[in-house]
């Protein structure tokens, strides 16, 4: 399985959207420092994780997110857990195709 994964920041509030096999590994990274483009915002907290059942899907997630440049769609993302498939970009499967919809998370650590 991969995973995408958003973090926030606890020093500047900022989020960062990644893919892994081992989100708590990744964390491990992110909080050590050893990931240049986040070391100066550490410590970081996972505020959402996707399962993906491929990497290819799991970047074309991390893709779109990304494409977006906005904080209000991560928030939204963030938020939706449990958000009916109808929402706009909330609850569908990326396996579906609609890669812009957000997958229920296999789990959620705040």
């Amino acid at each position: 399985m991969h995973y995408l994964y958003i973090l926030q920041s606890q020093a500047d509030l900022g989020y960062y959207v990644g893919v892994t096999k081992d989100v708590e590994k990744r964390l491990r990274e992110h909080n050590s420092g050893h990931v240049r483009s986040t070391a100066p915002q550490v410590p970081w907290v996972v505020k959402r994780i996707e399962e993906f059942s491929s990497a290819s899907l799991a970047y074309q997630r991390e893709r779109f997110i990304k494409a977006k440049h906005s904080r209000k769609i991560i928030e939204k993302i963030i938020d939706s857990e449990g958000a009916s498939p109808n929402d706009s970009n909330v609850g569908a499967s990326p396996d579906d195709g609609n890669i812009g919809a957000s997958r229920a998370p296999k789990s959620q650590v705040n």
